[in-house]
């Protein structure tokens, strides 16, 4: 049982990456499956659910996307330039994702996000500033400012821009531009 459902999960995963278009429906999930939307509701009782589980197995490879950057040996403004790119792919891909369209009117999805927002994003973003937090202080923010700032830009400028208006050139502009404030901040803080 536990199986299948992870078949489903599976399928359902692929399809959530791909990049936005026509909607994924659960008719076609049981067709690229093979089986009837009987078996899946047998596994989640809505489509929302389904939605629920897919978008929690994404903020988990997420979270595993930054533990990974945690574990390196990085110097502590290379860790904060490897997690800001970190939250911005993790925003381009669920900006780009079949499912932005259809789970946008889902409370659960939105509550999902927001923690995903608050656990990972910030949790990390706001330890990779802790070595600046004295020198953020001395000019009047704090690492909990900037962290907003850099989530809050990322996510403005991927989910207030309609998707065919994103282009892998302009987000990498984007991001690129970003960075190199955030980081011309940081190395000025460091020189203090």
């Amino acid at each position: 049982m536990t199986n299948s459902r992870n078949k489903i999960l599976q399928a359902c995963m692929e399809q959530f990456i791909k990049p936005a278009g026509q909607s994924y429906t659960v008719d076609a999930l049981a067709s690229d499956l093979g089986c009837s939307k009987k078996t899946i509701y047998k596994y989640f009782k809505s489509k929302n659910e389904l939605l629920d589980a897919v978008f929690s197995n994404y903020k988990d490879i997420v979270l595993r996307r930054f533990q990974s950057i945690n574990n390196g040996s990085d110097g502590e403004v290379d860790i904060l330039m490897k997690y800001i790119y970190a939250v911005d792919r993790s925003v381009w891909e669920i900006r780009m994702s079949r499912w932005y369209i259809q789970s946008k009117d889902s409370s659960s999805i939105q509550e999902q996000y927001f923690d995903l927002r608050l656990s990972v994003f910030e949790n990390y973003m706001l330890k990779a500033l802790i070595p600046f937090e004295q020198n953020l202080l001395h000019r009047g923010k704090t690492s909990i400012h900037i962290a907003d700032y850099i989530i809050g830009s990322l996510e403005s400028h991927y989910l207030n821009t309609p998707a065919g208006q994103l282009k892998n050139t302009q987000s990498k502009t984007f991001v690129d531009t970003l960075l190199f404030l955030v980081h011309g901040c940081l190395i000025h803080l460091e020189d203090d």
